[in-house]
């Protein structure tokens, strides 16, 4: 029972780990979006989202590419 309940647990923590790397990564190609197009947050996400459902892929992975797009100068 015990076993269970710390799997469970460490389950659950590995998920919410793995959500905030991904939220990570989205928040900055939402930065490099906003300086980039001179937009607002909202907007900027918006264009990751439209971005990643007209290519049938996930956000993060939109983010990803995006970062990857804009190397540090």
């Amino acid at each position: 029972m015990v076993d269970e309940k710390q799997q469970a647990f460490e389950l659950r923590l590995s998920k919410l780990e793995q959500a905030l790397k991904t939220a990570k990564v989205v928040n900055v190609a939402v930065g490099l979006v906003m300086a980039k197009y001179l937009m607002n947050q909202e907007d900027a996400l918006d264009v990751l989202k439209q971005a990643a459902r007209t290519q049938k892929r996930k956000l993060v992975e939109v983010a990803q590419e995006q970062i990857r797009a804009h190397p540090i100068q």
